[in-house]
């Protein structure tokens, strides 16, 4: 594992993995900044990036998915990784820390870009609507982490992980929308994600709910990894 994690973050320094997903956090944080900062909106400049942004940011959790796990199942170094480590869950438990921490490291990225323009920043504000995000941050890497061990294909698993953060929510809306007050706190994760910058308390379902199914998804996950064979 110690192998491992040094080659990773040898490759991620010198092939700059970083860099791409900086900027397309500061360019999102840019327009949307430029835009909301010439409307007419009573709510904190800060919330509102937020709230908007922040639909967009787990569209990058596919890079890290890509560089723990996408690239060894396309050039099929996975093999090689699990000669070397012969307990499966060792390697699935490295590489998914890996993974939540890559991820949130945008997340980072993205905060403090958004509480630099935001010149009227309230360290207060910033930290609670973060703490109000994580848990559902981490409903939506866990997910990911699912989808990347379902499918055989990597470009299968982005095309469907992406069709997941654009789609899947909004659809439900319309597919049960007599049903959606009562669901959504339940099955709109990323729905819930944007709308938790506006929430100013914590409940059981928006911190433990979201924790639980996280975790939840994480065992799911290996379990599809401990089974799955590679050729």
């Amino acid at each position: 594992v110690m192998n491992s994690l040094k080659a990773d973050m040898y490759k991620f320094y010198w092939e700059k993995r970083g860099v791409l997903p900086s900027l397309l956090i500061g360019l999102l944080v840019l327009l949307f900044y430029l835009f909301f900062k010439s409307s007419n909106e009573n709510d904190p400049v800060f919330r509102v990036l937020i709230s908007n942004v922040s639909g967009f940011i787990p569209l990058l959790f596919i890079s890290a998915n890509l560089f723990f796990w996408g690239e060894d199942y396309s050039f099929r170094t996975i093999n090689i990784l699990l000669t070397k480590e012969k307990q499966r869950w060792k390697l699935f438990l490295y590489k998914t820390l890996g993974t939540f921490c890559l991820s949130f490291l945008y997340v980072t990225i993205f905060y403090s870009l958004t509480a630099l323009v935001y010149l009227e920043g309230d360290l207060v504000l910033i930290v609670s609507t973060f703490l109000h995000q994580l848990p559902y941050y981490l409903v939506i890497i866990s997910i990911s982490l699912l989808i990347f061990q379902i499918f055989d294909k990597v470009y299968e698993s982005c095309m469907i992980y992406t069709l997941y953060i654009l789609l899947f929510d909004n659809l439900l809306v319309y597919v049960l929308p007599n049903y959606g007050e009562s669901v959504k706190d339940y099955l709109f994760m990323t729905l819930n994600l944007k709308a938790s910058a506006d929430i100013s308390y914590f409940t059981l379902i928006n911190v433990c709910y979201p924790i639980v199914v996280s975790l939840a998804v994480i065992v799911l996950a290996l379990a599809v990894f401990s089974k799955k064979e590679f050729k």
